[in-house]
């Protein structure tokens, strides 16, 4: 539908390896299944995040779209520091993004859509989070209006629930606000250019 295709990989691949198949319309997939154990949450993508995750939302133009962009600005960056930050902003975002939707909060990033645990989490413990740069809507999880200065040095746990989220207006803000920032991202507008080298 999006021109995506996927790949099979052994396992986690290289930042760099996986934005640069973004690029490419190529979305490089694991092939394993989460633990019996743990089936509310992998702290490693397995083919349930990858297919329900990834694979339902590069059916949605702008978030293929989004993450093709991802996959250019990688390729024009050098610097580990620099494939790190970009890598957390992908985190955020892309794996962990959330929005607003008449009033309730929506997940849309494939690390939350394909954990229930994690849904329920994120999305049923701030459903009356109010629309303050930052509050703190139940004791387990903060909300933050979207900053990428910050997004991209704020450190994350891959093991547990995530404890805060950037959460924006909506999928439209979102999806705007992101592409532009990829789109800067390594060029001469962007003003960290130096980090890229």
């Amino acid at each position: 539908m999006t021109g995506f295709r996927q790949e099979p990989v052994g396992g986690l691949v290289h930042p760099k390896t996986f934005h640069t198949a973004l690029a490419n319309h190529v979305f490089l997939s694991t092939q394993y299944i989460r633990h019996a154990s743990h089936p509310f949450y992998t702290p490693e993508p397995d083919v349930v995040h990858e297919m329900v995750g990834h694979t339902a939302m590069l059916a949605v133009p702008e978030w293929a779209e989004l993450n093709r962009l991802f996959g250019e600005a990688d390729m024009r960056t050098q610097s580990e520091a620099a494939i790190t930050r970009l890598g957390t902003v992908f985190w955020f975002v892309m794996e962990f993004g959330a929005c607003r939707e008449n009033g309730d909060i929506k997940a849309f990033g494939p690390g939350m859509l394909s954990s229930f645990g994690e849904i329920e989490h994120a999305c049923t413990a701030g459903a009356a989070c109010g629309r303050e740069d930052a509050c703190v809507c139940d004791p387990e999880i903060e909300y933050r209006t979207p900053d990428f200065e910050e997004i991209e040095t704020r450190p994350y746990d891959v093991t547990k629930y995530q404890p805060m989220l950037y959460l924006w207006d909506s999928f439209e803000q979102m999806f705007q606000e992101t592409s532009e920032f990829v789109k800067a991202w390594g060029t001469e507008a962007d003003p960290r250019r130096e980090l890229h080298r």
